[in-house]
């Protein structure tokens, strides 16, 4: 197996850096930085690829190294996909202090075009967002053994990034170290591998047949499909022999690969599309029941895209998506060269969690000892997309199956729900998808009169699914099948044995199984028919830089800021009612402004900071026409500083505080005035 290691750099920013998402502001700036999903800026993997390509192309050409060092690095412009061990992996740069608001990032810059007569021209004037200097930024890249010194003298000539480097913005200095690979393989005594997935970078699963114009969607969840590849990849490098001896196993139907769903706090189920409300949430019913009559004006609820069942609830959670404006280079001089597309992607930091089922403890070993650990999934993995931390431990079998199926020792019922976990269609005997074949479905679970099974309802909704097979270099047949979230009502004349449920649960139906489809579930009749309602899942938790799949929402931070700041500001009339003028106001904002500097560059303390405030207040006090002017502001700022009852509103750091304090002054002096 090739050896690979990983290139930790920090880029500290020694001016004011645009990171160019390649969208203006209507009304606003005309250029934009690029944010994640919790505001911050970053830099994106396909954009250091660039940079660092432009950089090692400068250093081949001065070393007679010739471009194939290049293209074995980077790959060959105008054209996607290669196999080469020495390929590079690269992750978006991330800021590094993730303690300060998004907002206190950025910065505006106005610039304009001068004319041959050197008078600016008209309708000239330009409007540009940068990040502020100072902040670094994080990223990884991943390369050969061979190559770490060639890409360490690249990062060294990357001096300048991002928009606009000619009018002075972009001055950077990157430091890195190479970091110690850790192995997340695991050995396993069963047959069943559960794991899951942390995407340290945003992933893309294309799905081109959801896809329109020039903008490519991704699917909301990881594919097996994709996750097979990823091990089957691996395994032909780490055993080749062993590979090829058993490779036929590994890639039938009794090696099951699951598609992974967001991860909840509880058993994650994709979407239920039995289920119906109106258009405010209220009047939550199922399709299934009733003989199928629905309320009139009701239509199929939003259950974003993972489940979990409880107390006759369904808790919703939806994958947070992002987008990014990108340049398509489809050749040199054609029409096509440098179009502008929109790639969608699953945005980082966000978890989901998988099974692998398979006959043989032999192969779940040695799938789980390659499974673990830094892997990279999805569309562009040589862009900045697709790196992933993967966590695995062993199972009996899916959690789903005695969570909400039926358990050895209950008993069925001639009437049954079957969920269909991932896309699904049964193939007739001449190869043709026939969707669901009731009959073989009653065959499967040994009735003795299975052409009495029959669809008493259903709710469904079905889409054409392909792939793309790397190693031949083609595209898959598209073969229309049920989506997963489907269900269907099954009854039947007799009442279907558990343990023939089961079975049929772990070998699945239909189709390319191996790949991901075909998993069903027959959940509980009292489970399902017991759902009532719905809510939106919350984590239990929110600590510091977020938890599971769940940032923290800064934007809700920066509204309750804003809230509390116009509640006191119009409660207090601060100025009006005080009795102080807007320039006392404003010096009191001043001293706070001076202490956020002083503790930014010369360390000042929280102590001094509180005992500074209070002489100016105190030397205010002292003033006997000034004395109850001052009152009512000592007391919100003591407050404040102090960690009162409005803590929950900022964080507990003294730039902060102040920053609200000065933000709450500055607006009570403009509303002020106008009272």
């Amino acid at each position: 197996m090739s050896e690979r290691r990983t290139i930790k750099y920090n880029m500290r920013l020694l001016s004011d850096t645009i990171f160019g998402s390649g969208y203006s502001v209507p009304g606003g700036t005309d250029i934009s930085v690029f944010r994640d999903r919790e505001g911050y800026p970053m830099l994106k993997g396909s954009t250091m690829k660039g940079l660092l390509r432009e950089s090692a192309v400068n250093i081949a050409d001065w070393q007679g190294l010739g471009r194939d060092k290049v293209t074995s690095l980077f790959g060959i412009e105008d054209r996607g996909g290669a196999l080469d061990e020495h390929r590079l992996n690269l992750t978006a740069a991330v800021i590094c202090d993730r303690k300060i608001m998004p907002e206190d990032c950025f910065a505006e810059r106005a610039f304009t075009a001068i004319g041959g007569n050197g008078i600016a021209r008209d309708g000239s004037l330009r409007l540009a967002e940068c990040v502020k200097a100072g902040y670094v930024f994080s990223g990884t890249i991943e390369c050969h053994k061979s190559d770490v010194e060639f890409i360490e003298e690249a990062l060294d000539g990357i001096k300048w990034v991002g928009t606009l480097r000619n009018r002075g913005f972009g001055h950077v200095r990157i430091d890195y170290e190479e970091e110690t690979a850790v192995s997340g393989g695991v050995k396993l005594d069963t047959n069943t591998i559960y794991y899951r997935i942390k995407l340290e970078s945003p992933l893309i699963m294309t799905n081109k047949q959801r896809s329109f114009m020039n903008t490519y969607c991704t699917d909301r969840y990881i594919k097996g499909s994709a996750i097979r590849g990823m091990v089957m990849g691996k395994l032909s490098q780490a055993e080749p022999e062993w590979f090829e001896e058993h490779k036929t196993q590994l890639l039938s139907d009794d090696t099951r690969f699951f598609d992974a769903l967001l991860y909840l706090d509880g058993v994650s189920l994709p979407p239920i599309k039995g289920f119906y409300e109106n258009k405010d949430g209220s009047d939550f019913q199922t399709v299934l029941a009733n003989g199928g009559k629905l309320s009139p004006g009701v239509k199929r609820a939003s259950l974003g895209d993972a489940v979990t069942l409880k107390d006759g609830r369904i808790t919703y959670s939806t994958v947070e998506i992002g987008q990014a404006a990108r340049i398509k280079k489809a050749g040199r001089n054609t029409d096509e060269d440098k179009m502008m597309f929109q790639n969608q992607y699953i945005e980082a930091g966000q978890e989901f969690e998988g099974y692998i089922c398979t006959q043989d403890n032999e192969l779940a070993r040695k799938i789980a000892s390659v499974l673990g650990g830094t892997v990279w999934l999805g569309a562009d993995r040589y862009e900045g997309y697709g790196r992933c931390s993967v966590t695995v431990k062993q199972c009996e079998q899916p959690a789903w199956m005695d969570c909400y199926g039926y358990r050895e020792g209950d008993t069925a019922d001639s009437t049954i729900y079957m969920l269909a976990l991932s896309p699904f269609t049964m193939m007739s005997e001449a190869g043709e998808p026939v969707g669901l074949d009731c009959k073989k479905i009653g065959e499967m679970l040994e009735l003795k009169a299975p052409e009495k099974l029959q669809i008493e309802l259903c709710s469904t909704s079905v889409s054409e699914y392909g792939g793309y097979n790397v190693t031949w270099g083609c595209s898959l047949p598209l073969v229309r099948m049920y989506d997963m979230g489907s269900i269907f009502k099954l009854s039947m004349d007799e009442v279907p044995a558990v343990h023939n449920l089961r079975k049929l649960e772990q070998s699945g139906i239909g189709a390319r199984r191996a790949e991901g489809f075909g998993n069903i579930l027959f959940i509980r009749k009292d489970i399902f028919e017991s759902i009532t309602g719905k809510e939106k899942y919350t984590a239990t938790e929110v600590p510091e830089g977020g938890h599971g799949s769940k940032p923290v929402d800064r934007a809700q931070i920066r509204r309750n800021r804003c809230v509390w700041i116009m509640d006191i500001a119009q409660k207090k009339l601060i100025a009006h009612s005080s009795g102080l003028s807007a320039s006392q106001i404003g010096g009191l904002q001043a001293l706070l402004e001076g202490m956020i500097g002083r503790i930014n560059n010369s360390g000042l303390t929280s102590e001094k900071c509180r005992e500074e405030l209070e002489r100016f207040l105190k030397k205010a006090d002292d003033r006997q026409q000034d004395k109850q002017k001052y009152y009512g502001i000592e007391k919100i700022c003591m407050n404040v500083l102090n960690g009162g009852e409005d803590d929950k509103l900022v964080k507990a750091d003294d730039v902060e505080r102040l920053k609200l304090l000065c933000e709450l002054f500055d607006y009570s002096r403009k509303i002020d005035t106008e009272v």
